[in-house]
């Protein structure tokens, strides 16, 4: 009789932790969805959701411990995937509602990882981190003062301008890291801004890195003060 009381017990508990863990995923899954149902159109949520099968949002959460900031990058591989399949509705739309959610901070994270400069900027950072809590710390001190931190040119904009745009934000900022980053038509300005820093930027070294349709100029600061001839 006691073997078949324990018997009965050892699969009541593994029931009750199997529920347990059932319950566990359903309030993990349901706190996900909470966290998304803000863009009110179920195509896009599910797109959102779907990004975290990714092998990139997979690279970029291992260094990620914030929530927001790690929701931010699924919205950003969402909107990549919806520029790339052209839906400029849902696109738009995707936009409007992270700016209303997050603001313009917010929106800009996003942009940042549609733009495909995350990744490229963890490859970067990881030269620098001398473990991988430094390196989550850099990235996340990076995106939290990105509109800080990262320049975008367009065509329209005078170089010279651009120029002393970037000495200003080195100059009043300092930051360890800093991004120019620039695309088709506009590539021309970015190169010119490149090579009139190279010959007169002290403290910082510039990694370029040159596709067909984008350019980013990577300012890595140096252990020195910098200066401007």
């Amino acid at each position: 009789m006691s073997s078949k009381v324990s018997e009965i017990a050892e699969g009541a508990t593994k029931g009750s932790i199997s529920w347990g863990e059932k319950k566990i995923k359903e309030l993990v899954i349901k706190f996900r969805n909470r966290k998304i149902v803000f863009i009110q159109d179920n195509k896009t949520i599910e797109l959102v959701k779907a990004q975290l099968r990714s092998g990139e949002w997979s690279l970029c959460s291992q260094y990620l411990k914030n929530r927001e900031l790690k929701l931010l990058v699924q919205m950003g591989l969402a909107l990549r995937r919806l520029d790339e399949d052209q839906d400029i509705v849902a696109l738009q739309n995707l936009r409007t509602r992270i700016l209303d959610k997050y603001g313009k901070k917010g929106l800009h994270i996003a942009q940042f990882v549609q733009c495909k400069i995350l990744t490229t900027f963890i490859g970067r950072i990881a030269e620098k981190a001398i473990s991988v809590n430094d390196l989550s710390e850099k990235l996340e001190n990076f995106l939290n003062n990105l509109e800080k931190n990262l320049l975008f040119v367009q065509k329209k904009d005078d170089y010279k301008k651009k120029v002393s745009e970037v000495i200003y934000r080195l100059k009043a900022n300092v930051p360890e890291f800093f991004i120019l980053f620039t695309s088709k038509s506009a590539i021309k300005i970015g190169l010119n801004i490149k090579r009139y820093l190279e010959k007169r930027l002290e403290g910082y070294d510039i990694d370029t890195i040159q596709e067909k349709n984008r350019l980013l100029l990577f300012f890595i600061r140096e252990d020195v003060d910098f200066m401007v001839e």
